[in-house]
């Protein structure tokens, strides 16, 4: 029993880790920081890929919301560099910060 209880301790932290990686992606891109929120993108594609989170329906959920959240990021940085390039007071810099 004691066994069992570390068992589930240890996958209540890893869905944990899970969670808070998506926080940081979802922050990343309300942030306009698209370069880590691709980083975080990988990350959490990465960590969804064990068999142990495919049982649980919230993990699911997160598995689901990650195409949408690579579609925004990429309007949005569609959406920067279109303003950016067209803009009357054309900021090179700025320009170049988007593609980074």
């Amino acid at each position: 029993r004691r066994e069992r209880l570390k068992e589930l301790l240890s996958l209540l932290d890893d869905l944990q880790s899970v969670v808070e990686i998506h926080a940081r992606l979802c922050e990343s891109i309300d942030d306009d920081r698209f370069a880590e929120a691709i980083v975080q993108h990988s990350v959490l594609r990465d960590a969804l890929a064990s068999a142990e989170y495919r049982r649980f329906p919230g993990v699911v959920g997160l598995q689901q919301s990650m195409a949408n959240n690579l579609t925004l990021v990429q309007q949005k940085l569609s959406d920067r560099l279109r303003v950016s390039a067209v803009s009357a007071d054309f900021d090179a810099e700025k320009y170049e910060e988007v593609l980074k």
